[in-house]
């Protein structure tokens, strides 16, 4: 099974669901969130009806926001999606009620004698935790794989960082800007410190993200978007991993990491890494 996961909410709740979106996201499940997924220009009446007809499930979040308000866009998405979903046959799970507060499903018709509180819903409420992984469980079939390829480069460190990641971009723009020429985990966490970071900290330089020709800046920014954005980037620099320097346990946030040995050192750790190797501690 291939396809997406279409979000539908109401704006009140988007603190909620940018938590939620991001978790999905980082299993690998490619999520449909309009403010993200609709290109400027485009039709977003018609973006949205093709979204829920082609998504491989519909993700409503219930709350007591939902409840309250008596006009909404979700409402919309809802009468869209319910004429989608009585063309499944009923073993097919595919509209999925999450309840984001202690609140009621709504009662609202599907058809054949049902409503919507005839669908098992998820309750986030009361156990986030499980909630989120019996959800991620349940979309494991649209599951894709995080790129690879673009990650091999970027680990050989036999040269400097800015011609790997050069080669890297010109090398996904040569095959069409393909996915599988994007970077990931502890690689895209590099490149974006590296992307982000000034070229002399102390002379208050122009980041390098200024300096790059525009197939470096378009190539980050399209990895950027590959790991969820904003959402996924916040919940990546919440992650835990070990420094090199002490072995101590730190967020993401706190850490930087090392562009000629790529590993991982602790926050106040500047300059060039260390005797046995002369890379850039970026972060």
């Amino acid at each position: 099974m291939a396809g997406h996961a279409f979000v539908s909410y109401v704006s009140e709740d988007s603190p909620t669901v940018n938590r939620l979106v991001a978790a999905v996201r980082q299993s690998g499940v490619e999520v449909w969130l309009d403010r993200d997924s609709i290109r400027p220009g485009a039709r977003w009446r018609s973006s949205i009806r093709s979204a829920i007809e082609q998504g491989a499930f519909f993700l409503a979040c219930f709350s007591s926001h939902c409840a309250e308000r008596s006009k909404s866009y979700m409402n919309e998405e809802l009468v869209l999606a319910i004429d989608e979903l009585r063309k499944y046959p009923a073993d097919r799970a595919w509209f999925i009620p999450l309840k984001l507060s202690a609140h009621d499903i709504p009662d609202r018709t599907i058809g054949g004698g049902e409503t919507l509180r005839d669908l098992q819903w998820l309750d986030l409420s009361a156990d986030w935790d499980n909630g989120v992984s019996t959800l991620v469980g349940l979309l494991s079939g649209i599951r894709k794989p995080p790129p690879q390829s673009g990650n091999p480069v970027v680990m050989d460190t036999s040269r400097p960082f800015g011609e790997r990641v050069g080669q890297l971009a010109r090398a996904w723009e040569k095959s069409g800007r393909g996915a599988d020429w994007l970077v990931n985990g502890k690689v895209f966490f590099a490149l974006y410190c590296w992307f982000l970071t000034p070229l002399d900290r102390h002379r208050g330089a122009k980041r390098r993200s200024d300096l790059q020709d525009a197939v470096v800046a378009e190539y980050v920014a399209w990895c950027y978007a590959a790991i969820g954005g904003d959402s996924g980037w916040d919940a990546w620099l919440r992650e835990r991993t070990l420094c090199s320097c002490h072995r101590e346990s730190w967020s993401m946030e706190n850490l930087r990491i090392c562009t000629g040995c790529l590993r991982y050192r602790c926050i106040d750790h500047l300059g060039r890494c260390g005797s046995d190797c002369d890379g850039e501690i970026v972060g």
